[in-house]
This record gives C-alpha cells, sequence and structure tokens, in this order.
C-alpha cells in the first residue's frame, strides 16, 4: 500500500518527514497524513515522489489506489462530450462506478479518522509531578509555562525533549532512578519522595508533544491524596515510528507519602556488640568507621504531621558495601517533594 511504500522509501533514503517535504514543496503534516493512511498526494505532488524516488506510479501504488487518484484529478471526465447513444451509456456507467468507487474511498478515510482518534496521535515525552500550586502555574495558552515548571528544579519530572538527541534525567528530585535500554525501548523506573498530608492533592501529568501546534503541552493528569505508597505506570510511549521519538519509552513511578526527618545518628558497635561511638550526620558529611567496627546503626527520627516523633533504625553491615555507603537524606525546603542530599560513609577498613 502507498502509506506503507512512502515510509519504506522515505527511511531507505534516510530522509525526515521535513527533508522529504522540503523535496516536495508541501508541509511535514501532508507526509504524515500519507504515512498515516489519512490521505493520497495529488498528482504533481505523486509524479515529484516518482522522480525524488526514481520509481513509478505502479511501484508504490496498487491499482486501486491509482483509481482512487484518477478519480480525484481527472475532473475533464464532466466535460466529456456526447457523441452517440452507446457513448453516452458508457459514460454514465463509467460516472456511476467512479461516484460509488469515490464514496468507497470516503467511507474508507472516514473510518480510518475515526480509528485515528481513539488513538493517541500526541507522542507522550515523559511525565511531572505537581502539587496544586505547580498546576495552577500551568498555563497551555502560553508556551514558556510547561518550560518554566521544569527548569524551575521544583517538581519532579523525567522526559524526552523532542528538540534533541538526549533523554533529560538529571536533577530533577527523583530518587533511586535508573533505566533499562535496548536499541529499540527504554524503562524508566523511579521513586518520588512526598512529604506527607493527609488534604494534599498530587497531580501525575503527562508531557506530551502537540504535533499540530509543535509544543509540548500537560495532559492526561491523575490526583491522588493520602496514599503512604503508591505505583504509578505512565503509559508507553505511542507512534514512535514518528521523528521526534526514536523509541519506545515507559515510565514506571512509585510515588513514596513521607514524614518529614528530624535528625540522622550513626552508631558504630565492634565484634563483642559493643557501642564505640555516636554521633549526628548530616547532609554531604564525610565519615570513616572506627577500625574496629563490625556494623554500625543508621537511627532516623521522624517528625509526622502532628508534630510527634518517631524512630527508624537500620542495620548495615561494612562487608555488605564496597569502600562507601551512601545515606541519602530526604529534605524537603520550599515545596512538598525532597531534594535530595546524601552523606558519605567511608566502609572500608
Amino acid at each position: 500500500m502507498f502509506k506503507e511504500r512512502i515510509r519504506e522509501l522515505r527511511s531507505k533514503n534516510n530522509y525526515t518527514q521535513d527533508d522529504l517535504a522540503k523535496k516536495l514543496n508541501i508541509s511535514r503534516q501532508s507526509i504524515s497524513k500519507w504515512e498515516n493512511g489519512l490521505s493520497y498526494p495529488t498528482r504533481t505532488s505523486l509524479n515529484l515522489i516518482c522522480e525524488v524516488f526514481n520509481v513509478h506510479i505502479q511501484d508504490i501504488m496498487d491499482q486501486d489506489e491509482v483509481m482512487l487518484i484518477s478519480i480525484e484529478n481527472n475532473t475533464h471526465v464532466k466535460s466529456i462530450k456526447k457523441r452517440s447513444l452507446v457513448t453516452s451509456l458508457l459514460v454514465t456507467t463509467t460516472i456511476g462506478l467512479l461516484i460509488i468507487a469515490g464514496f468507497l474511498f470516503n467511507t474508507r478515510l472516514n473510518r480510518l479518522e475515526n480509528e485515528e482518534d481513539n488513538q493517541i496521535t500526541n507522542p507522550l515525552l515523559g511525565v511531572i509531578i505537581l502539587d496544586q500550586v505547580g498546576l495552577e502555574l500551568y498555563d497551555s495558552n502560553d508556551d514558556t509555562s510547561l518550560l518554566s515548571l521544569l527548569e524551575s528544579k521544583e517538581y519532579p519530572y523525567v522526559y524526552f525533549h523532542p528538540d534533541g538527541g538526549n533523554s533529560r534525567w538529571d536533577n530533577n528530585k527523583l530518587f533511586s532512578m535508573f533505566t533499562a535500554s535496548s536499541n529499540i525501548s527504554e524503562v524508566v523506573e523511579a521513586t518520588v519522595y512526598i512529604q506527607y498530608n493527609l488534604h494534599q492533592s498530587i497531580h501525575v501529568c503527562h508531557i506530551y508533544f502537540d504535533l499540530v501546534q509543535e509544543k509540548m503541552v500537560l495532559f492526561a493528569r491523575s490526583t491522588y491524596t493520602g496514599f503512604s505508597t503508591l505505583e504509578v505506570k505512565v503509559d508507553t510511549i505511542e507512534n514512535a515510528r514518528n521523528d521526534i521519538v526514536p523509541q519506545d519509552i515507559s515510565f514506571n513511578l512509585k510515588l513514596s507519602f513521607i514524614d518529614s526527618i528530624n535528625s540522622v545518628e550513626l552508631y558504630q558497635y565492634n565484634e563483642s556488640y559493643n557501642l564505640i561511638s555516636s554521633e549526628f550526620i548530616d547532609s554531604e558529611d564525610v565519615i570513616s568507621l572506627n577500625s574496629e567496627t563490625l556494623y554500625f546503626i543508621i537511627r532516623e527520627t521522624f517528625e509526622d504531621i502532628n508534630g510527634d516523633l518517631y524512630i527508624k533504625k537500620t542495620l548495615v553491615h561494612p562487608n555488605d558495601f564496597t569502600n562507601f555507603f551512601f545515606y541519602e537524606f530526604k529534605v524537603f525546603e520550599d515545596n512538598v517533594f525532597a531534594d535530595r542530599y546524601s552523606a558519605k560513609i567511608n566502609t572500608y577498613i
């Protein structure tokens, strides 16, 4: 079929949709519609396609498609003069067949458009998590409002940038994040730590690329409140064939609602299980363990929403790690999403 052959020829010749559009002196959207089966080229464009790729019409269209193109372009049929009764009958029959073929073509086109309406046509680029304040800052009529949210570094986000070949995963308040990649797909997994508040609304917003307006937009918001831990699987990118996204990318996120931390202490113990030392640790500290330390305990003191304190303890054996153990501080500053800080504990004795 034409939509498959034109995409195949474009890819074989290393043309983007923009490249081919410039050669044919048409818009990129026209190329996109051809490759999605939503329209066919005019006779003029069809001839140019054959010249660009050095092919014949029969090489890129089947007989039915050639006939449909003829319906659109051969308007001179209406001006044929009646020369005889036989000729009139032939003309009438031909026009009738063309009307039927045109009706079938329009029916097929409408069906394709209806099917397209039920699919995601704008590719998903990523996800950003917003509180109510951040959500109100987004303005779909302002091209810069989404970029301002991303550049503020106040909200957790992860997305594939449409203007370049690099994914933007860094400096975004996402913890425990890793990606698993192959030649055709990429999976991003991460944890977002959010300050617990029973009445707080958190919005998971998808970042899409609007193909018509050619800009990033927010869409398909989901709202969560009062959970302790929540798994969120963002839809896999669809329409990966389009030039904006080179491969399938999916986003698997965990939203963890936690209390703010009040203090962190380090307790070191020897082989006799006796306490050697204890000290408070802070972000960006670098600590070396005592030479007699067999294991250590990290004691965290949290403060809940009511101002009450409670304690959690984590036992760590130095032999379980190579050289260094990093304790991550989840610090809430100007907003409800934790910033990333760490203390470095030298476990090599």
